[in-house]
């Protein structure tokens, strides 16, 4: 990514444009649950960050292009929001509210959305690798102090200012990072998307550092894999010796398998928060994967995959995917809202592609969401999912440059 980039604007259009990147990186964070921003109401807040970028689509007629192919894509998006509200109209008008700003980042013009990326890939990286290296001090005994005492949702946590310490008893040993958020999971794979969207370059600069440092913190388990996967898949992509370069990777985790399972008789971090929950549990499921209940896997493949609700989904699922700590992913989604409406996500992911790096991202996204379901309406993963798909465009050069323009 080119980081030297600079836009050609007048003085009123730049200052415009800092203000409308600015709100959608505060979006942004509200969106990822800020401890900070925990207090704000989300449709409030995403009502008046629309209005604001309205007010600036209003002033200056330079961000904006429109195109068939853009709006194609878009109401694919709206299909699908209509299947997700067929008898649930407070689901319906809440998402579509959440969604009002992406319309904008959707049409932006791509030299914009190239900044728009870079820009936030930064921020964002910088911001999150400061609560990490508190973190790290936190970890080696030297802690900032704690400020307050939060419950949200089903959510409790102490905030030490750069950091939040979750009130979770199996992870006292080894406490996972989630800087000023409140899932380190959800982190790291958000982060495993941020560093795929700039190819693993983030600006050449010290970012891609910032990022990776922060996701190894969060011990997740679907991050590790995200990363190592798409990252091996898109070296192999452009590798010229594919044989030796299977060769190096298989060595290299052999070699990292071997050391976690035999330092300190295998109790180390990396052992016990990582490869322990990839054996195998019950039924053959890997025992990291834990993101639904026993009583909704049982009402789900006992009841609702052989009922009419299979289609268009039911909120009585809601009796199941709430109960006890609650339940999340694909199945989740699906018992909600159907499988129609599974189909036409699907398709709206998938629909631009037009080359392998927006085919990974693609699949890449549809991954996080199987694993948590919520990055279909959360601002900040559809942000950067609109941001680098166009970026990676088939018109584009195969790195992301200021040369990359639509085809005339």
């Amino acid at each position: 990514m080119n980081s030297h980039h600079v836009l050609a604007l007048s003085q009123r259009d730049s200052i415009l444009w800092k203000i409308y990147k600015w709100s959608i990186v505060l979006l942004a964070f509200q969106t990822f649950h800020c401890v900070y921003l925990l207090n704000i109401n989300t449709y409030a807040f995403h009502l008046g960050i629309f209005a604001l970028l309205t007010l600036i689509h209003i002033v200056s007629t330079s961000f904006l292009s429109y195109n068939k192919r853009t709006t194609l894509w878009i109401g694919i998006l709206a299909v699908f929001l209509a299947l997700c509200g067929i008898n649930k109209l407070t689901v319906f008008f809440g998402t579509l509210i959440q969604l009002l700003p992406s319309l904008y980042i959707f049409y932006l013009k791509k030299e914009f959305k190239q900044d728009l990326l870079q820009f936030f890939i930064k921020i964002f990286s910088i911001a999150v690798f400061i609560t990490a290296v508190a973190w790290t001090l936190y970890l080696f005994g030297i802690e900032l102090p704690n400020i307050a005492s939060i419950a949200y949702d089903s959510y409790s946590f102490e905030n030490h200012i750069l950091y939040v310490v979750r009130n979770v008893n199996w992870i006292v040993k080894y406490p996972r990072f989630c800087s000023v958020f409140l899932e380190p999971g959800y982190l790291g794979s958000f982060i495993a998307l941020l560093l795929y969207a700039s190819q693993y370059k983030a600006n050449k600069g010290p970012y891609k550092f910032f990022l990776l440092y922060s996701l190894l913190l969060t011990f997740s388990l679907a991050a590790y894999l995200l990363l190592l996967f798409f990252f091996f898949l898109t070296r192999f992509y452009k590798s010229r010796h594919k044989i030796v370069f299977i060769g190096i990777v298989v060595v290299s985790l052999s070699g990292i398998f071997i050391f976690a399972k035999n330092y300190n008789e295998g109790d180390n971090i990396l052992n016990v928060l990582i490869l322990e929950r990839l054996q195998g549990a019950e039924e053959g499921e890997i025992a990291g994967n834990n993101r639904s209940t026993a009583a909704f896997k049982d009402w789900f493949k006992r009841d609702f995959v052989r009922s009419s609700s299979l289609l268009l989904g039911t909120e009585q699922s809601l009796n199941y995917i709430n109960e006890g700590s609650g339940s999340v992913g694909v199945d989740a989604f699906v018992a909600r809202f159907g499988l129609i409406s599974l189909m036409f996500y699907i398709l709206f992911l998938f629909l631009p592609c037009h080359n392998f790096k927006q085919e990974l991202l693609s699949l890449l996204y549809l991954l996080n969401f199987i694993q948590t379901s919520f990055t279909w309406y959360w601002f900040n993963y559809l942000l950067i999912f609109i941001l680098a798909m166009n970026v990676y465009d088939k018109y584009c050069p195969t790195e992301i440059t200021a040369d990359c323009h639509e085809k005339h």
